[in-house]
């Protein structure tokens, strides 16, 4: 199962009914909230990052060696019920390097779309997001939204344009086409070659979730795509997980949570 990856933007927040709490009632308070995930075939699936992750995932993972990872994802419908509390559902690619020596091991970058997040329940919004080598987190959202419904892809692009150890993370300016522009560089001190990738679903909720959505991948080197040659599978019991059904790639996906019938994969 994959680590963390987004931080919440936001905690969730305590109602102070008119009289002032101890600390330690607070705390106890928070951490009853967050702690008790509310959905998943074993009830494992919540809000609460860090130790004890809770955030459920349907995910297609691959092993390269190239300089650029592009994903393109279509939210074709998404209500996140908890959206005020700090809750998402992101899809998203994570880049990482598991192999390499020394402190450039810890840390990825990651890009994709994202609902609730504190902004909205049903509304998809570009976002870009690090750790960086020494466990800082740094994330961005756009401030306009994406084209949601079947169909509308959105594409993102992760890469090291200068060979260099700084990735470079490009939005694209349109829907279901790939006209690049720049919104973020990490790094340098990272290897210069993506060693994995993970494509798919990521869900911080402690509501049962409403939401549908698909994926496609590619890996370059800078010049033309390439599909991944092979994919491991891994999904969350309580989400249905099957090959995207426009193509047969190997990693491209598509997800809808919520259904306890649907056993853990990978």
């Amino acid at each position: 199962m994959p680590s963390t990856h987004r931080a919440l933007a936001q905690p969730p927040r305590c109602l102070l009914l008119g009289y002032a709490l101890t600390a330690t009632l607070v705390a106890s308070l928070l951490s009853t909230a967050t702690a008790e995930a509310k959905w998943g075939t074993y009830s494992e699936c919540g809000i609460k990052a860090g130790p004890g992750n809770e955030h459920c995932y349907s995910l297609a993972v691959t092993f390269t060696h190239k300089l650029g990872s592009i994903a393109a994802d279509d939210n074709e419908v998404a209500d996140v019920g908890d959206w005020q509390n700090g809750a998402f559902y992101d899809q998203e690619q994570w880049v990482t390097w598991p192999n390499a020596s020394g402190n450039e091991k810890t840390g990825w970058v990651e890009a994709g779309i994202t609902e609730g997040d504190g902004r909205s329940c049903c509304v998809a919004y570009p976002f870009v997001a690090t750790k960086t080598q020494t466990g800082a987190y740094h994330e961005r959202e756009a401030e306009g939204p994406v084209e949601s419904g079947s169909g509308a892809y959105n594409y993102t692009l992760i890469q090291d344009t200068e060979q260099n150890g700084v990735y470079h993370v490009y939005w694209s300016a349109a829907t279901n086409t790939a006209e690049w522009f720049e919104v973020a560089q990490y790094g340098g001190g990272r290897p210069v070659y993506i060693e994995k990738v993970e494509a798919g679903l990521e869900v911080a909720s402690e509501d049962n979730p409403y939401h549908a959505g698909r994926d496609q991948v590619a890996l370059t080197n800078g010049g033309s795509w390439s599909e991944w040659p092979e994919a491991q599978w891994f999904a969350n019991a309580g989400i249905c997980m099957n090959n995207n059904r426009e193509d047969t790639n190997t990693g491209d996906i598509e997800w809808d949570p919520g259904h306890n019938e649907c056993l853990e994969r990978g």
